[in-house]
This record gives structure tokens, C-alpha cells and sequence, in this order.
């Protein structure tokens, strides 16, 4: 049996890692001749190794819905605004876009 086959068939998360994550040398150590039983994990474990370092510091994370709350109103309001002046210059027969405020 084809080893990638064998691989999907034995190990699905590990597969799915080995085609679609980061290349890495453990691949390489999965079988065959110097096949290391650590190689399973060092490969599922890359992208955590590789964040670790990057998260010196421990930040508080919190969720301000206030603010998002408070951006959805002038957001709404701002669009609805537009989509009004599209349409009564749309209504104009005469009008066109280049005769509009922002080229004269």
C-alpha cells in the first residue's frame, strides 16, 4: 500500500496535516529508515512552535460589543443616506455623474 494512502487510511488528522499544513523536515522521519515516533506530534504541534515565541506577553483580551454597537447606527444611517441620493439623482432625467458636486 502507497504510504500517502496508508497515511489517510491509519491517521486522517495527521494526513490532512501533512498535505494541506506547513512543510516541515519531520515528514520525512514518518517511515522509512530513521522513522522517529516523535515525528506524529512534532508535525501536529509546528504551528503552536511556531506562535509560541511570538506571544511574549500576556495581553487581557475583552470584547467591547459598546463599541460595535455603537459603529452599527452611523453605519446604517450613512448608507441608507447614500442609497437615497442614488436614487433621486437616479430619478433625474438630466442627471449625469459627471455634472455631480464632486467634478464641478
Amino acid at each position: 500500500m502507497h504510504v500517502a494512502v496508508r497515511l489517510l487510511v491509519t491517521d486522517p488528522r495527521l494526513a490532512v496535516a501533512v498535505y494541506f499544513g506547513l512543510t516541515t523536515p519531520y515528514q520525512y522521519r514518518l517511515v522509512g529508515p530513521g522513522a522517529w515516533r516523535g515525528a506524529r506530534d512534532a508535525i501536529l504541534s509546528t504551528r503552536e512552535r511556531i506562535l509560541q515565541p511570538l506571544m511574549t506577553r500576556h495581553v487581557a483580551i475583552t470584547t467591547n460589543d459598546n463599541r460595535r454597537r455603537s459603529l452599527l447606527l452611523p453605519t446604517f444611517i450613512g448608507g441608507a443616506l447614500v442609497a437615497l441620493a442614488l436614487m433621486l439623482c437616479q430619478r433625474r432625467a438630466d442627471w449625469d455623474w459627471r455634472s455631480s458636486v464632486l467634478f464641478r
